[in-house]
C-alpha cells in the first residue's frame, strides 16, 4: 500500500474513531454513516463500515450494522485520547 493510502486510511480512522468517543452514546454503524453524510467536508462522507471492519479486535459492533459500536476496552479510548502514548493516531474530537 502506497505511503498517500496508509497516510488516507489513518485520517479516516481518526475521524470514524473521533466520531464514535466523541458520541454521547454508542451508536451503531448506520446510525454513524448517516450522520456523517450530514458533514460539511465531502472527504468525511463515507461508510463507516469501511473503517470499523478493520478495527474489530478493538471495537465492538463491527459484524453487525445495527449494534453500537464502542471501544472494547477503556485503555484504547485512553490510548487514543493521549497525545503522548498514540502520537499521529491521536483524537482530538472528544
Amino acid at each position: 500500500m502506497p505511503a498517500d493510502d496508509d497516510e488516507e486510511a489513518i485520517l479516516m480512522s481518526l475521524s470514524v474513531m473521533g466520531q464514535i468517543l466523541a458520541s454521547l452514546e454508542p451508536l451503531p454503524a448506520t446510525a454513524l454513516t448517516a450522520m456523517r453524510q450530514h458533514f460539511s467536508f465531502d472527504d468525511d462522507q463515507y461508510d463507516v463500515n469501511l473503517v470499523i471492519g478493520k478495527l474489530s479486535s478493538l471495537v465492538t459492533g463491527t459484524s453487525d450494522s445495527q449494534t453500537p459500536i464502542c471501544p472494547l476496552h477503556a485503555s484504547f479510548y485512553d490510548f487514543l485520547t493521549e497525545k503522548l502514548c498514540s502520537g499521529k493516531f491521536f483524537s482530538d474530537q472528544c
